[in-house]
């Protein structure tokens, strides 16, 4: 703000000398009234030069600092008011703002370091086509657990716990029911952006740590009215800031969408199972037991994925999928591919970090399935472990340091007493070969592929 106001006063003073150069010029052109005008033609280009220049004037950045100031103050005031939901966040049901939570207390148990709480519970309908959480505003962060109760009912319960130092502040926050298209029914929490005007005089929001508003959410999924797990058809959450948490969810609940998104915090996941699972977040950890019956992606930076993952294949769709990727942090995971036969599925594998080592073991898979894995990281060490029942070609590469194949004698998956045959070919940081077993009638070939690659660092592929 201080760079601005001095810009600001600089244009002011090139102004006022611009202005007093004019004053001292037409003095001396009152001196010279002998001096002969120009033709009509010269003062026509006079003018038109002048145009220009002042075109290039008010279009140049520069220009543009005076009306930036008085545009963000303008804009700050907007920004400085409570937390609201866009457009794109559904209709509104209902709000409350700081007066209207069901409950209030003093030193809240779930968070002793704030002086103040409160609390209000929502009720969403379980059979909704998608649930949903939104968190947005500046200077608040928080927790979201998902979990179970063991009675049935028709809602998913939403408890909002807030814990704060300043009233001021938490006035500034609304919390909001939500319905977005037909039959789509969320919780939106919305603080304000900033809590006062940025002034030459004072101190940047949120220097002061008083400033912030801590959540505690916990969203909990009814039990099913049946033998069969619940089913959920859409869960998902964008809510930066706000660690996520899932209970043990595999055994009785069903998703078939389930997309949980944050930053900066961690997804831990004690068990999931979905159709398709998505679980992003940056600078946080990503950890947890995932089940996914067509796709799954795990996507964080700087921070490390640790995977148990069961992924299944119905026969008659298109492959299965996992994604996985991070980077400057380990990536490792433990896969098992399957499907209700126990035999055949088609399953794509992509794991990648950099800058740090991984490890991709296949604990479990089908017999006659076809896998294809890819697998990277740069400057460190790769291992990828497959499991006896791959059959198919492989490539592993390795620059500096070279790659390295390690055999081992297993039995037949199939049981059926087949011989397993590996061939290989070696040039300069490269291995290349592939993978069969032998049946007793006749010799089948795999159609997997296998590739793992690193540079400057040990690349190693177990069969």
């Amino acid at each position: 703000m201080n760079g601005d106001k001095k810009e600001v006063l600089q244009l002011q003073t090139e102004y006022d000398e611009a202005q007093t150069a004019t004053t001292n010029s037409q003095n001396c052109e009152s001196q010279f009234m002998q001096r002969p005008r120009r033709s009509i033609t010269a003062r026509l280009f006079g003018i038109g030069l002048m145009s220009l220049l002042l075109l290039a004037v008010f279009t140049h950045p520069g220009f543009n600092i005076v009306r930036s100031v008085s545009d963000y103050y303008e804009f700050s005031t907007g920004l400085n008011e409570p937390g609201y939901p866009d457009p794109s966040d559904g209709a509104v049901v209902r709000c409350i703002g700081s007066t209207e939570w069901d409950e209030y207390y003093e030193l809240p148990s779930w968070a002793q370091q704030f002086p103040f709480g409160s609390e209000s519970l929502f009720t969403l309908p379980v059979g909704s086509d998608s649930l949903y959480l939104i968190s947005r505003g500046a200077f608040h962060y928080g927790t979201l657990t998902v979990e179970q109760s063991t009675e049935a009912s028709d809602d998913v319960t939403v408890r909002i716990r807030a814990a704060y130092f300043k009233e001021e502040v938490f006035e500034r926050t609304n919390i909001c029911y939500l319905k977005r298209q037909e039959n789509q029914n969320g919780i939106g929490i919305y603080a304000s952006f900033f809590l006062q005007h940025y002034t030459s005089k004072s101190r940047l929001p949120g220097q002061d740590d008083k400033d912030q508003l801590m959540f505690d959410v916990t969203l909990t999924l009814p039990a099913s009215a049946s033998e069969d797990a619940l089913y959920i058809k859409s869960l998902e959450t964008s809510a930066p800031l706000f660690r996520h948490e899932v209970a043990a969810l595999s055994d009785t609940v069903f998703f078939g969408s389930i997309s949980l998104n944050t930053l900066h915090f961690p997804i831990n996941v004690q068990s999931v199972a979905a159709e398709t699972g998505i679980f992003t977040t940056a600078n946080g950890l990503i950890k947890g037991h995932f089940h996914s019956t067509s796709s799954l992606k795990l996507i964080t930076t700087n921070m490390p994925i640790d995977a148990d993952v069961v992924l299944f294949h119905n026969e008659s769709a298109k492959p299965s999928e996992l994604v996985m990727a991070t980077a400057n942090a380990p990536l490792n995971a433990r896969v098992s591919l399957t499907t209700a036969s126990g035999y055949g599925g088609e399953f794509g594998v992509d794991a990648q970090t950099a800058n740090a080592p991984f490890t991709l073991t296949y604990v479990n898979s089908t017999v006659y399935s076809q896998l294809n894995s890819k697998s990277k990281t740069a400057n460190a060490p790769a291992t990828v472990h497959l499991h006896s029942a791959f059959e198919g070609s492989f490539s592993i590469s390795s620059s500096i340091i070279g790659p390295s194949l390690e055999q081992h004698r297993v039995e037949d998956p199939a049981g059926k007493g087949r011989e397993r045959h590996i061939t290989a070919s070696r040039s300069w940081g490269h291995i290349q070969g592939s993978v069969r077993w032998a049946e007793a009638e006749h010799c089948r070939s795999g159609t997997g592929f296998v590739q793992l690659s690193t540079v400057l660092s040990p690349a190693r592929l177990i069969l």
